[in-house]
């Protein structure tokens, strides 16, 4: 059960944080529960922690933005997400596939578009990014588009559905809606 295994990932992070209070990774880790347990404030408190502990630390910067993110605040977010960049000039994939969020959720569709195509060229097989690329196009109007990259999705994963992808939504439930209700008018169901 998801709930289940983040509660067992919370206790060892503590337990971490016990046996060794100057490493930043546990509070990152606590902040990313945190975001997928919706308590936003917790998830920013334990990033900026974890950050104040190792400022070098490019994926600590990544995952407060996460947390920045879901929380309604894509513009800080894309702010946190280019540092991280320059601390990490070769990025893992998670990196534009996370700036590819929040340029979505800040409403910069054509910026969102690219980096999800970056994440999506980094890791081709990525669920995550063909969704929130399908979900970027349908925002933008671009309906054609939108149906092509679900169709990647499908691909990738033939059982997928969208009622799948929005039952794990992160965001609160009224952004779920808004992209869903953009799904549904490009014709993806």
């Amino acid at each position: 059960s998801p709930r289940e295994s983040l509660g067992k990932a919370y206790k060892l992070c503590k337990k971490a944080m016990t046996l060794d209070e100057s490493q930043y990774f546990p509070h990152s880790l606590i902040g990313n529960i945190y975001t997928a347990s919706t308590k936003y404030d917790l998830a920013i408190e334990e990033g900026k922690r974890a950050i104040a502990m190792n400022p070098n630390s490019a994926d600590a910067y990544v995952w407060l933005a996460m947390s920045l993110n879901f929380a309604g605040r894509p513009e800080e977010a894309i702010d946190l997400i280019k540092k991280a960049m320059r601390l990490s000039p070769f990025p893992p994939a998670y990196y534009p596939m996370n700036l590819g969020f929040a340029y979505k959720e800040a409403g910069q569709y054509e910026e969102a578009i690219s980096e999800l195509k970056k994440c999506i060229k980094l890791r081709p097989n990525n669920i995550p990014a063909h969704t929130s690329l399908s979900t970027t196009y349908a925002l933008a109007g671009r309906y054609e588009e939108a149906r092509e990259a679900w169709s990647e999705v499908l691909k990738i994963y033939p059982k997928y559905s969208l009622e799948k992808s929005f039952n794990r939504c992160p965001y609160p439930p009224e952004r779920c809606e808004r992209n869903k209700a953009a799904m549904y008018r490009a014709g993806i169901k």
